[in-house]
């Protein structure tokens, strides 16, 4: 049974019955406010050490991804030294110690370079247009340093990154460390615990997040496709839900049930769940699993309405997760190659039609508020332009720069040779399929 919810909105129950809960208010900015903690990180794994977790510098005891001295590493996790830590803990290290220094210098994303190359360059103004220790082979100054990390990391964050997630803190079971489920523009407040249905004998259960219809979803974890509903049953219509190794489910309900610029109820099952996914897949954070729509008892309303739920089936709050994963990706890109199923350039994909011929895939293309454009088609390829491939800030922000290519499924994005070869290992293996045949009258989906 979910907690007692009669209380003000403003107090948040986010554990099962009988925890201590939190409050998400206390969460607010804690994610150093929009800075895209993983674009800062992949800036540094690729100047300080191409990618290379095993690399030792020479002369200094600098070493791993981010090249940390032995007496900064500390015998972080246990190990001596952090060329021998494996590349999650090298990467937490980081993480670490870049939100630490964002909140130190009021989140100027320009001084973690200077504090990583060299620190005493902070207090001493003079020190940056000196090359610090050249015998150890050394050849910028801090400043010049430091230009080169930017142009790097506003490079990175026009193209796009996998999104990095923090480990999940123990002693806060509760917030979830994930990545954004909506790519594009969105609003979404705290309204758990708001009474729903007409007489308000039941209360929300999730945070509900605004968009417009075929608006990409994005699997908040690492885990696996444990529930997929293309029928529109019941409050929660179309649903598909992701399970990650901790026994954590994630839910998507309300999802898209109609033809692009409709309401017909009629899409096929692709427009509903992307076609590579099924109960059983394994999906990666980040990777595109579905779309918004307005099925159920929210027509009209195109939505996510997403729950986190303990391995116990209990709901907790997602406010503070989602409010977090906002903060840490907010203005990078959201949607790239890695995010769905890969088509190699040059190459025909196909579906199957009702009548077991190969017929070219159809592409629409959907409109949304500042200048978002998406373009979905019925083989699972997705792209997006402009703010459409941005994880969205708040609605009073806006960012810095709005990417002008296009991102998705045979668009730009990140270069393979610094992506985790994981998404890569993944993306196009399962061949393009409809879960059930279309049906002959039309494209409305047979029931099941």
């Amino acid at each position: 049974m979910p907690p007692d919810l009669g209380l003000p909105p403003e107090v948040d129950i986010n554990g099962p019955s009988g925890s201590t809960g939190y409050s998400a208010r206390k969460y607010d900015g804690v994610f150093a406010e929009g800075v895209p903690v993983g674009i800062a990180m992949a800036t540094s794994r690729y100047l300080e050490s191409g990618g290379d977790y095993t690399v030792q510098a020479s002369g200094a005891s600098a070493s791993g991804a981010y090249q940390v001295i032995d007496s900064t590493w500390g015998n972080y996790g246990g190990y001596e030294r952090a060329y021998l830590a494996p590349p999650a803990i090298q990467d937490q290290f980081a993480y670490e110690s870049f939100v630490a220094l964002l909140k130190r210098y009021g989140n100027d994303v320009s001084m973690i370079p200077v504090s990583w190359y060299y620190p005493a360059a902070i207090s001493n103004p003079a020190l940056m247009d000196v090359v610090p220790m050249p015998e150890a082979g050394n050849v910028l100054t801090p400043r010049e340093y430091q230009t080169k990390w930017m142009e790097v990391f506003y490079g990175l964050l026009g193209e796009g990154a996998p999104p990095f997630l923090p480990a999940n803190d123990p002693s806060q079971p509760y917030i979830r460390q994930i990545a954004f489920p909506i790519v594009g523009p969105t609003f979404f407040t705290n309204d758990w615990g708001f009474p729903r249905g007409e007489n308000g004998e039941r209360r929300h259960e999730g945070t509900d997040l605004m968009g417009t219809a075929l608006q990409p979803l994005r699997a908040a974890a690492d885990g696996t496709i444990t529930r997929v509903r293309y029928e529109n049953d019941g409050t929660a219509g179309v649903a598909i839900s992701v399970t990650d190794s901790e026994g954590y489910r994630y839910n998507y309900f309300h999802v898209n049930d109609d033809n692009a610029g409709t309401t017909d109820g009629a899409a096929p099952p692709a427009l509903r769940i992307h076609p590579d996914l099924g109960v059983g897949s394994i999906v990666q954070a980040g990777q595109i699993v579905a779309y918004v729509g307005d099925s159920g008892n929210s027509v009209g309303v195109p939505h996510l309405h997403f729950e986190i739920r303990t391995p116990a089936g209990d709901p907790v709050n997602p406010y503070p997760s989602l409010l977090a994963a906002q903060q840490r990706e907010q203005c990078s890109v959201g949607i790239g190659p890695w995010s769905t199923a890969y088509v190699a350039p040059g190459s025909k994909a196909v579906v199957i039609s009702s009548i077991g011929r190969t017929r070219r895939p159809t592409t629409h293309t959907i409109l949304g508020p500042d200048g978002a454009t998406w373009q979905v088609s019925d083989a699972g390829e997705v792209r997006a332009t402009g703010t459409g491939a941005l994880i969205a800030p708040p609605s009073s922000e806006e960012c810095s720069m709005v990417p002008k290519g296009i991102y998705g499924t045979n668009a730009g994005g990140l270069s393979p040779a610094l992506l985790p070869t994981e998404w890569w290992d993944i993306a196009g293996q399962e061949s393009m399929r409809v879960p059930y045949p279309y049906a002959r009258n039309g494209d409305a989906p047979n029931t099941i």
